[in-house]
């Protein structure tokens, strides 16, 4: 098991030492938040506390917030990660009363997919939450009352996501408006409506583009930037497109088709072929779309990370189609 540490994004081993009796039963009933006045409940001076923080017991979130060092679950890094960051969100909310969760802890509170995991708690409050601490970033209040998500209250997922599209960027907000939508817990006339909300703030262009282009026929991160790749290189993509035989019969439902061509374009991402039998049914599956007179290409999220690779490629075959 790996533990989250004493930095913003980093993890650690578990404590050398026995966990102290008020964090052992904070832990018994479910919370890793911890905070300077349950220290002065518990009699704990604050000599104590500093040495607990020292010692890897707690992560120290500045103004008297901490989270209990615990097992982090088992998985990939950003499954650890997000983890560590809802504990740090789940602290901070209870040491502030009246603020809640946006943009992008707002989104990993629902589970929803992101660009990057945030290495800051993104919070408001109303009257506007304020702090120069490093484990907060506090953004000015604009959108609707917030809505409880696993008991941490959290900005509505339409305002959300229009927020990350106006501060991170379009393709960021687009990876989560797409699985907002394809999880049925937004709409586009959700979207559009946070847009009108969002005012003439700095970013609402990108949040408008989002809005405009979310797709909830989308299933996945990988799918949602290979499609903005393509708007950028001017290559549009229909998604899930289902081919047939001559007589009807059913051959496969792929990511896209490059729009008025029979060009495939299908995301390969990490564990889609986990067996043998896996890689010989995609084979074969190949096989039958290339006999119907469809050339597949592919791409792996490390394409994606190559400038320039998915763009290029897509033109090309636009082209040559």
């Amino acid at each position: 098991m790996r533990r989250h540490g004493t930095h913003t994004l980093g993890v650690m081993t578990s404590p050398s030492l026995v966990r102290p009796t008020p964090l052992t039963d904070r832990l018994s009933v479910g919370r890793h938040d911890y905070h300077r006045f349950d220290a002065n409940r518990h009699g704990v001076a604050p000599a104590t506390l500093a040495s607990w923080v020292r010692q890897g017991h707690l992560e120290a979130l500045g103004g008297g917030d901490y989270v209990i060092v615990d097992d982090l679950p088992e998985g990939p890094g950003w499954v650890q990660r997000r983890e560590a960051h809802l504990r740090r969100c789940s602290s901070i909310l209870a040491g502030h009363p009246g603020a809640y969760l946006v943009g992008r802890s707002s989104v990993a509170a629902r589970g929803l997919p992101l660009l990057s995991e945030p290495s800051r708690v993104e919070v408001s409050a109303r009257p506007r939450l304020t702090s120069q601490r490093a484990s907060i970033r506090a953004y000015m209040p604009w959108s609707d009352e917030p809505e409880v998500v696993a008991g941490r209250p959290c900005q509505p997922i339409a305002e959300s996501i229009t927020q990350i599209s106006a501060q991170h960027g379009p393709r960021a907000g687009l990876v989560s408006a797409d699985a907002a939508l394809h999880s049925e817990v937004a709409s586009g006339e959700m979207l559009r409506r946070a847009v009108e909300r969002f005012g003439s703030r700095r970013g609402v262009s990108a949040a408008r583009l989002v809005a405009e282009m979310a797709d909830g026929r989308i299933e996945s991160p990988g799918e949602s930037l290979v499609r903005w790749q393509a708007w950028e290189s001017g290559v549009e993509l229909v998604p899930q497109v289902t081919i047939r035989e001559s007589d009807g019969a059913f051959v496969a439902r792929v990511d896209f088709v490059i729009a008025g061509t029979r060009v495939i374009v299908e995301f390969d991402g990490l564990g889609k072929y986990a067996t043998a039998a896996d890689l010989r049914a995609e084979k074969l599956r190949q096989v039958r779309l290339e006999r119907l007179g469809y050339v597949v290409v592919r791409f792996t999220f490390a394409d994606l990370r190559t400038p320039g690779l998915v763009a290029r490629v897509l033109g090309e075959h636009a082209v040559a189609a």
